[in-house]
């Protein structure tokens, strides 16, 4: 359990650091992209991600003190016979092709293309260059169900947003801060939000 936990906590919070790192990073980059570049989230966003690393970690180590404590019989050299790599040529292409896909993501203020085209055409190239042969087993291992789900989710943003909801909310949101004493107004905020996102 605190390695499931630990997984869960440090991918969200290195994933809040990307603009593709979580969903709402996505859905801010998509809303303002002549804003908010790639290298913007990572800007301002790496700082309070390096900061929050180790203290989580610290955290987290001393909650599950007891847990960890416990000597655990693992044999990494079985793991390592039973997990190995056994296509190199298709890790090796995988490995270039995700690798400029990156590359490309950092080179938004060079060439403006959108990182979700950037995403779809690194996955159909990828497909294509590893195996075209296996390309209906390919698409039977992708979770379309997810996909779908963030598409759905995705339409429901974009919808509020022309419907002017999300500009309700926010609205509301200002008013009730505007409410707040001057040096008030910022706790205001944060726990407007925050208690409104529980």
């Amino acid at each position: 359990v605190p390695f499931l936990i630990s997984e869960a906590l440090f991918s969200n919070i290195g994933g809040t650091a990307t603009l593709i790192g979580s969903v709402p990073n996505i859905i801010i980059g998509s809303a303002v992209p002549e804003h908010m570049a790639f290298m913007d989230f990572i800007t301002h966003l790496c700082p309070a991600v390096i900061i929050m690393l180790p203290l989580t970690m610290i955290y987290h180590g001393y909650f599950f003190k007891k847990q960890l404590s416990v000597k655990t019989s693992l044999n990494a050299s079985r793991l390592l016979r039973k997990y190995t790599i056994r296509d190199k040529p298709l890790l090796a292409k995988s490995c270039i092709v995700t690798g400029t896909v990156v590359l490309l993501f950092f080179l938004h203020p060079l060439h403006h293309i959108d990182t979700a085209w950037i995403a779809c055409v690194g996955g159909v190239v990828l497909l294509l260059v590893a195996s075209p042969r296996e390309m209906h087993s390919a698409m039977i291992h992708i979770e379309w169900d997810t996909l779908l789900f963030f598409a759905a989710l995705f339409t429901m943003i974009a919808a509020t947003g022309e419907l002017g909801l999300i500009r309700w909310i926010a609205d509301l949101i200002s008013d009730i801060v505007r409410a707040a004493p001057e040096e008030d107004q910022l706790a205001a905020m944060a726990n407007t939000i925050v208690g409104g996102g529980q």
